[in-house]
């Protein structure tokens, strides 16, 4: 019987040993996985943080230049590249779902500040053409009265040519027109 009960007792031992060094093994496992996660979360966050600097510096870059349509269109092509690999950088990491909508959400913050900067920007080309426009409509209104000063000048010029030649007629003829009278009369025209 002694015999029989340290049997079951060795197998019992043995039995505890191996679920023992089982759950020693799966514990192991899972604290791999988690360094793993854990190092793919750090990975994701590094590379958003130097996202968003690059991001950072190219914006206050692009908003100290002037930009052209074409340019303007090329770096909207490369950001919505960009966005299209932050989200299958997502797709291919496991990481955690509350990680996850956060990069989301810092994703989606970056778009709308790209549709801002777009919308600002267009502002300003508004601006820009509306002080033209502006500036050309002074420019001819100068033109146009500098022109009616000219016209208004040497009409008045021919007026008093004109007078003076009558005048000088009317005393060649030996009429005797009232001087005074063409005189006050031109006088008048002015």
């Amino acid at each position: 019987m002694l015999d029989i009960n340290t049997g079951h007792c060795i197998m019992e031992r043995k039995t505890v040993h191996e679920n023992l060094a089982r759950k020693q093994r799966e514990r192991d496992r899972q604290l791999r996985e988690l360094k793993q996660v854990e190092l793919q979360l750090k990975m994701a966050q590094d590379a958003l943080v130097h996202t968003q600097l690059l991001h950072d510096k190219t914006k206050s870059t692009s908003d100290a230049n002037p930009k052209s349509d074409s340019i303007l269109k090329t770096r909207q092509e490369i950001q919505l590249e960009v966005d299209k690999l932050k989200r299958n950088l997502i797709h291919q990491q496991p990481v955690a779902e509350v990680e996850t909508q956060l990069i989301e959400q810092c994703v989606e913050q970056e778009q709308e500040l790209m549709r801002q900067s777009h919308r600002h920007r267009e502002e300003l080309h508004t601006l820009g053409c509306l002080t033209q426009i502006k500036a050309d409509e002074r420019e001819q209104k100068s033109r146009d009265r500098h022109r009616a000063e000219l016209q208004s000048h040497n009409s008045t010029a021919q007026t008093q040519e004109e007078c003076g030649r009558v005048y000088s007629q009317s005393r060649t003829t030996k009429r005797k027109p009232a001087p005074s009278r063409t005189m006050t009369s031109c006088s008048q025209t002015n």
